[in-house]
């Protein structure tokens, strides 16, 4: 996937500073860890966390789906097979118990 701007298009200054924060950021954290980033979009995520955010607005949709899709493909990466990336009480990922994460995401 091309990371773009705002309005869609293809951008390689976007495409140069998500592998620079990425490759900071597996740095900093050293140790087995994955880091992912994606432009927000509608990405396949399981039947079962679709619907959590059903009745959600459709850019919330997108966040959401963006952020599972990027940790399964990052759990993926350490052996694991897919599975639901719940929701707790406070809307915070429910991790398979091998995993500590966290999934962020900003407006663009």
């Amino acid at each position: 996937m091309r990371p773009c701007d705002a309005g869609g298009n293809a951008s390689p200054a976007l495409d140069v500073e998500m592998a620079s924060m990425t490759a900071r950021l597996r740095d900093w954290l050293g140790g087995p860890v994955e880091v992912g980033a994606a432009r927000i979009a509608d990405y396949p995520i399981l039947p079962q966390e679709r619907m959590l955010v059903a009745n959600a607005v459709l850019n919330r949709q997108h966040e959401f789906a963006t952020g599972r899709w990027l940790a399964r493909n990052g759990m993926r990466r350490f052996g694991l097979a897919d599975q639901v990336i719940g929701v707790g009480r406070l809307r915070n990922p429910l991790w398979p118990p091998t995993i500590v994460g966290s999934i962020s995401h900003d407006r663009e």
